[in-house]
């Protein structure tokens, strides 16, 4: 997105490097990635906060951890078989809708 538009700038933060950053967009309590933060450049006001993945995979996320007995190989399964079904088409809404909202 940010190649293709001039209203849109692309800092990439690494993670281990930028713990106090991090802290700020817990996931769950955890640090997850990818985040991605839309902030207003001129005021460095966070506008919305994305991640680390889609609704439906983190949700698949949360199912697994409630079933000690489902290895971890199969959430991991379970989650690139609906990634290949969804063909990035969740993300692209999710990011869609949060860009509409926030103009």
């Amino acid at each position: 997105m940010a190649d293709i538009s001039s209203h849109i700038s692309l800092k990439i933060l690494l993670r281990d490097e930028n713990l106090d950053i991090m802290d700020a967009f817990l996931t769950n309590g955890g640090r997850s990635i990818p985040k991605l933060v839309c902030m207003n450049a001129n005021t460095l006001k966070i506008k919305w906060d994305w991640g680390p993945r889609p609704a439906p995979a983190q949700d698949l996320l949360r199912i697994h951890k409630t079933k000690p007995e489902e290895s971890y190989e199969d959430f991991v399964k379970q989650v690139q078989l609906w990634y290949a079904k969804d063909k990035s088409r969740t993300l692209q809404l999710e990011l869609v809708k949060l860009l509409c909202l926030h103009e």
